[in-house]
């Protein structure tokens, strides 16, 4: 699983009796650890949820089943071939008050996404998450206002088909995505411009691991690393477009392809930027982003 970017972990002391796995607002940020993943079922006043498994294809997977008065609302599976990969967590705005139910697969791998679920613990339960496509890292309140932002991975660049060179899964571009809570719409939506800041640092993890790499300020990377893939100049290139790619979904195209400018020779900018292009064609997540209300309602005078 991605490890690019890690809330801190937060321990502290719960003064009154509450669910397994239950935080509260101040106890963020949560992360995978949090997650109750040894009880198999858990539940509230009027609902529970209970790990169960299902054959498919003829392997077993871990599903999750949500439940009213004995009524599914909502049965997710994510893969998992471990009990021990699904974990369940509440979370509540003020104490005796649960507010989400959140349910996490892992699959433990190195480079293993974790998929995220959260359904509203009000009205009709609704689920006002789903981490498809994304690889949950952590929640945390970046604006201050008691809510959790989710902080995530995009897995649209896993392997990175359209580039020009191959990448390993350890190799691709992971960019940052952070979803927060959109009272208009009663769910959680993509909004990275609403928080520059919080992806400052790592941006600049990125940045200098690239320069590290590749110091010669003058001198830029060449096309044939297509045909010399094992190189100094395409580990330096694969490193180029971590860094790309991620400020790409903080500050935009355009950012993303001076950068490609500035350090590739004009035959390989023209194969990165197409490459670039054509992943966030087919990236539902980035779509949702860039043309997401939130923030052109945050931005309003």
């Amino acid at each position: 699983m991605y490890r690019f970017f890690t809330c801190p972990l937060t321990i502290v002391a719960i003064p009154f009796l509450m669910l397994p796995g239950t935080l509260l607002a101040g106890e963020l940020p949560i992360t995978i650890h949090h997650f109750d993943l040894k009880n198999h079922e858990i539940g509230g006043q009027d609902w529970s949820v209970i790990k169960y498994p299902r054959e498919r294809e003829g392997q077993t997977e871990w599903c999750a089943r949500f439940e009213v008065h004995g009524t599914v609302l909502h049965d997710f599976c994510g893969g998992t071939a471990n009990p021990d990969w699904v974990g369940f967590l509440i979370w509540g705005m003020e104490p005796e008050k649960q507010d989400y139910l959140m349910i996490l697969w892992t699959a433990g791998g190195a480079h293993s996404p974790n998929e995220l679920r959260i359904i509203a613990l009000r009205d009709d339960f609704p689920l006002v998450y789903s981490s498809d496509g994304a690889s949950f890292d952590c929640l945390k309140d970046l604006d201050g206002d008691g809510h959790p932002e989710i902080i995530a991975y995009s897995l649209s660049f896993m392997g990175f088909y359209h580039s020009a060179i191959m990448f390993s899964m350890a190799d691709s571009p992971a960019p940052q995505l952070i979803a927060t809570y959109d009272k208009t719409r009663g769910r959680f939506m993509w909004a990275n411009s609403v928080f520059p800041e919080a992806q400052k640092d790592w941006l600049e993890i990125k940045r200098n691991a690239f320069l590290e790499a590749w110091p010669e300020e003058d001198e830029t990377i060449s096309v044939n690393i297509a045909v010399t893939q094992h190189s100094k100049e395409a580990d330096a290139y694969r490193l180029l477009m971590r860094w790309a790619v991620g400020a790409c979904y903080v500050f935009g195209e355009k950012a993303a392809c001076s950068i490609i400018e500035k350090y590739t020779d004009p035959v390989l900018a023209v194969f990165a930027k197409h490459s670039l292009q054509q992943t966030l064609f087919s990236d539902r997540n980035y779509q949702l982003m860039v043309n997401n209300p939130v923030a052109l309602r945050r931005s309003a005078p």
